[in-house]
């Protein structure tokens, strides 16, 4: 079987051809078991990646070790020329049996390419709610009639959450045999469950980030950019600290947003209750830090963040989004509020921290639950679904 995935670019910082990196290693670790051509799959898959971006692709040599060639077709914002070119490339280059595009409505180029060729299986991928462009008249006309491009041309739907289908075509594409939700792939290793390991990074990022071992630490992952909404959660923080003397806020990342907030943090009086810890490699010793997480974007696809937080047995409070339902576990979705409800993720925040100093069997059950939900999002269960996506 030969499959071909296209992309907007490889660049390294890119959520999507990173999420697509672990999927395609975990499926090339499926195909070393022993049960993969037992049950009469070929092995290895032909998989290859076409990108339309105009950068080096950064990521060529890593998925060049996992045996996916990278190549690219020059894009072009007139979606018929990008589809003669497609078409082109697709002819020099063989027959194919899957083309995936991972460009939310901008696949309907390829789709519409893909069909002509005789192509039998063609999957429109959507990782976010939104296509992230401006939202002007001309835009919101362009995106319509992409979308209505995607469902003539494609055979199947795929999106990270049900909320993400819900909100690109609405409650019908649900029903839509051509639905599929594929789950974010999250690298998780053992010592996110494992307690002994995580107190003993809690000591030592505490003492690193100056936070005392008894504090009351609120949680952030993210970059510094609008739609995270870092200036509705320092209002939030603020109402928090005059009711919690012991809480912290622990803000994990960077972006242009970052001097904003800063200064934000110094007219509201909490810049001593606020710790900017920036971008981390250690991003579990940032979690294990933390008592309580919080995410009040205003957009998310996934919200990858909640999963990670959870795999941490953190509860977890978030503003309510199309895909909030699909990232948190029911057991934790007491603490989900309105987007612009200040006053309501301030006491949802410190009913979560109520909720942790009070410790014992409810909260031992509340991250049992959660680590489990989170261990639906691995790799190798996004590799099984993506796998299925493809007739395989």
């Amino acid at each position: 079987m030969r499959v071909l995935n296209v992309v907007g670019s490889l660049r390294r910082g890119g959520g999507i051809e990173h999420l697509l990196l672990r999927m395609l290693g975990a499926i090339r670790a499926l195909e070393q078991r022993p049960d993969w051509r037992a049950e009469g799959r070929a092995a290895p898959l032909q998989i290859e990646i076409c990108y339309i971006g105009r950068r080096e692709p950064e990521l060529r040599e890593p998925f060049a070790e996992i045996g996916v060639p990278v190549w690219r077709c020059r894009e072009s914002f007139v979606p018929g020329v990008f589809a003669r070119r497609f078409s082109a490339a697709l002819r020099s280059r063989g027959s194919y049996d899957v083309i995936h595009t991972h460009n939310s409505n901008f696949g309907a180029p390829a789709l519409r390419a893909a069909r002509r060729l005789g192509v039998p299986v063609r999957l429109a991928h959507y990782h976010n709610l939104t296509s992230g462009h401006a939202n002007d008249p001309m835009r919101r006309w362009m995106e319509k009639w992409l979308a209505s491009q995607v469902l003539r041309h494609a055979t199947g739907v795929c999106a990270v959450a049900s909320g993400v289908l819900r909100a690109r075509f609405g409650q019908a594409m649900l029903h839509d045999p051509r639905a599929r939700v594929i789950p974010a792939a999250i690298e998780l290793d053992g010592s996110w469950a494992d307690d002994a390991a995580r107190a003993s990074m809690r000591t030592a990022a505490r003492r690193e980030l100056g936070i005392p071992a008894d504090a009351l630490v609120i949680g952030h992952v993210g970059r510094f950019v609008p739609q995270k909404n870092h200036a509705g959660l320092m209002e939030v923080a603020k109402r928090v600290f005059e009711r919690e003397p012991l809480s912290q806020l622990l803000l994990v990342g960077d972006g242009p947003l970052r001097p904003d907030i800063e200064r934000r943090t110094a007219a509201l009086g909490i810049s001593a209750r606020c710790r900017f810890a920036g971008v981390r490699s250690d991003i579990a010793a940032m979690y294990a830090a933390m008592d309580v997480f919080v995410l009040p974007s205003r957009e998310e696809g996934l919200g990858v963040v909640l999963i990670e937080a959870q795999a941490a047995g953190l509860p977890v409070v978030a503003s309510r989004l199309a895909t909030t339902d699909d990232a948190i576990a029911p057991v934790a979705q007491r603490w989900i509020r309105a987007r612009d409800d200040v006053a309501g993720l301030a006491e949802a925040l410190c009913s979560a921290i109520e909720f942790v100093r009070a410790g014992g069997a409810p909260l031992d059950a509340l991250r049992s639950s959660a680590r489990a939900f989170a261990a639906r999002f691995t790799p190798a269960a996004a590799a099984g679904a993506l796998l299925s996506a493809w007739g395989v």
